[in-house]
């Protein structure tokens, strides 16, 4: 794996590069597209094992931080949905690269989802798969919301009971996500999911239970069916 930052704006884009075994490169270049808040540090792992998995299968894979979030330079919550397809066109432009590719395919998860797919419009020649994407931007906000209000009443957590006027504007279980990003996504609603490029997934992740917000993802059979879906597109 080699990890480095690629430059956007004059700020910096943390990214890992997952390169196939004796760099015999197959197949086309993958952009793992994340999600956001306390859901990409629950996914982290779970996305760092599939780029993995797909690279042992010739494929350069590619994994990074939108600005704002994780290593990658700026301020949370100083970014709209445009900055963050932004970075990951960046992010494909260094996959290519690397590998030599000319085609680029994308996984989004959650957030990530509707990344990918503003991706995949601007970026001809290319697909998108999903995984436990977002239907409604404005429904995934209110539950959220709804979280953030039992995490903050949930006296396993805080001595006292906490409320909303204890929290930073914008901010949403423990992550700020900023005024023009929350627009942006609430006005984000039923995007296309082609079942043919939807991840089935077994399992309940829990992203609205309180009890579950500090779980990591981890999930082999993921792995295993996007490993089939690039397969059968090859």
């Amino acid at each position: 794996m080699k990890s480095f930052h690629a430059d956007v704006d004059g700020e910096q884009l943390y990214c890992n590069l997952h390169l196939p075994a004796g760099r015999l490169v197959q197949g086309e270049g993958i952009v793992l597209c994340p999600p956001l808040g306390h859901e990409y540090y629950r996914a982290y792992r779970a996305l760092a094992r599939l780029a993995d998995h797909l690279a042992a299968r010739g494929h350069v894979v590619a994994r990074f931080d939108y600005r704002g979030q994780g290593e990658s330079s700026g301020n949370a919550g100083g970014y709209t949905l445009q900055d963050h397809v932004r970075d990951a066109a960046t992010i494909a432009a260094e996959v290519r690269r690397a590998g030599s590719l000319e085609r680029i395919a994308w996984l989004g998860m959650r957030y990530g989802a509707v990344v990918a797919a503003r991706a995949a419009r601007e970026d001809a020649d290319s697909r998108v798969i999903f995984w436990e994407p977002l239907a409604s931007g404005a429904d995934w906000l209110r539950s959220l919301d709804a979280l953030n209000r039992r995490v903050l009443g949930d006296l396993d957590r805080f001595a006292d009971e906490r409320s909303i006027a204890d929290c930073a504007h914008t901010e949403l279980v423990g992550y700020i996500y900023g005024s023009a990003l929350l627009d942006d996504v609430r006005g984000f609603d039923a995007a296309a999911v082609d079942d043919a490029g939807l991840l089935e997934t077994r399992r309940d992740y829990g992203w609205e239970d309180e009890r579950r917000i500090g779980e990591i993802i981890v999930d082999p059979a993921v792995n295993r069916a996007a490993e089939a879906l690039f397969r059968e597109a090859a």
